[in-house]
């Protein structure tokens, strides 16, 4: 009859590291994006020519003569005649009398006070007083 198995040997030594594996297939579609916002208003455009400027019209007719102005005020005095010349002068009258003499001036007014007089000299001294009599005895 067949011996028993013997037992399992022990494991190997890793191999060697495989490639690297192929790319992943491609993701599925992203969604779209939202609409953007309306842009913003240009800027505003050039400022136009200026006409030319129209010719002249045709000059209009005179107008019809006017009325006559009224009549001016009248002329200002002729001016005075010169001062006639003065007449010789007349012979002098007779010399008169001689007149009186004038009445005599009123008296005239009195005259102002005087200054006061000037300070008297000074009085003589007095005659010298009397000795005092004499004063009590001391104590002995």
């Amino acid at each position: 009859a067949d011996g028993a198995d013997g037992a399992d040997s022990a494991d190997g030594e890793d191999g060697p590291r495989g490639e690297p594996g192929a790319p992943g297939a491609d993701g599925a579609d992203g969604k779209d994006g939202s609409d953007g916002k309306p842009g913003a208003a240009g800027p505003a455009g050039p400022k136009g020519y200026t006409g030319h400027t129209g010719e002249a019209g045709p000059a209009g007719k005179d107008g019809a003569t006017g009325p006559a102005g009224p009549a001016g005020p009248a002329g200002a005095n002729g001016n005075d005649g010169a001062d006639g010349a003065n007449g010789a002068d007349g012979q002098d009258g007779p010399t008169g009398y001689r007149g009186h003499s004038g009445a005599k001036g009123a008296p005239g007014k009195a005259g102002a006070p005087g200054a006061p007089g000037a300070d008297g000299a000074d009085g003589k001294d007095g005659a010298d007083g009397k000795d005092g009599a004499a004063g009590p005895r001391g104590p002995k």
